[in-house]
């Protein structure tokens, strides 16, 4: 309720805090962070923002060809369908993780 965006990777020893009302930036640190808010803003709140604070912690290493970072994207996907009740399927929630990794920040990788 404080009109902040909280971003967290505590693997990364990462943090940024942003005002929520502003338009989420393109940008290090915490890019992959930055892009599943800016879609979940656009896709199903409206373009109203949405102030939370959003924490992550992964024990693989990115770039390690485990797939850390799109099973990190599906992660934080679910925790905001919870937050927000959205009505997505297992399905839905792979393809948005793969439109957000792979066509908004055009980051290589595979797919969930």
């Amino acid at each position: 309720s404080d009109g902040k965006l909280v971003l967290v990777a505590c693997d990364r020893e990462e943090h940024v805090c942003l005002d929520a009302a502003a338009p989420i930036v393109d940008d290090e640190p915490l890019r992959l962070h930055r892009g599943i808010h800016r879609r979940i803003v656009r896709d199903f709140n409206d373009g109203q923002p949405l102030s939370c604070t959003v924490t992550t912690f992964a024990d693989a290493p990115a770039g390690s060809g485990l797939g850390t970072s799109s099973t990190m994207v599906v992660s934080v996907l679910q925790a905001y369908a919870e937050w927000l009740k959205l009505d997505l399927t297992e399905y839905e929630l792979a393809n948005l993780a793969y439109q957000i990794e792979r066509e908004d920040l055009a980051l290589a990788g595979g797919k969930q």
